[in-house]
């Protein structure tokens, strides 16, 4: 193996021992950490340094992408899924604040329950 073939195997090797705390907390803590368009970005990146290895006929130089791609994958949908659910119940919440709002300007204090009640 060449020098730069070493080196580029010694880059990817440290990318995928890299990614595997992230892979360790994100099920830990049941929640992935960082950006779905970051996790994007790893996967393709994955992709082209596998790609290149099996272009090159240098499968070591690619072989950390089969560990590093699926990983990215996986992280990227996940936090992608987590960021959606977020924003839905902030949605909802602010719906409620809204039709909270909206009684409070539409029935005045005589037509309120406990108005009604105390009567």
């Amino acid at each position: 193996m060449s020098a730069p073939g070493l080196i580029a195997l010694i880059g990817n090797l440290l990318a995928t021992v890299a990614i595997l705390p992230h892979l360790v907390q994100a099920i830990r803590e049941r929640r992935p950490s960082g950006s779905p368009y970051g996790w994007a970005l790893g996967a393709a990146t994955a992709a082209l340094w596998l790609s290149y290895g099996w272009v090159t006929s240098t499968p070591e130089i690619g072989a950390p992408g089969y560990v590093t791609f699926p990983v990215s994958v996986v992280l990227g949908v996940w936090a992608w899924r987590e960021q959606r659910t977020a924003a839905a119940a902030a949605a909802v919440a602010q719906d409620v604040l809204d039709l909270d709002e909206l009684d409070r300007l539409v029935l005045d204090d005589a037509a309120r329950p406990e108005a009604l009640a105390a009567a």
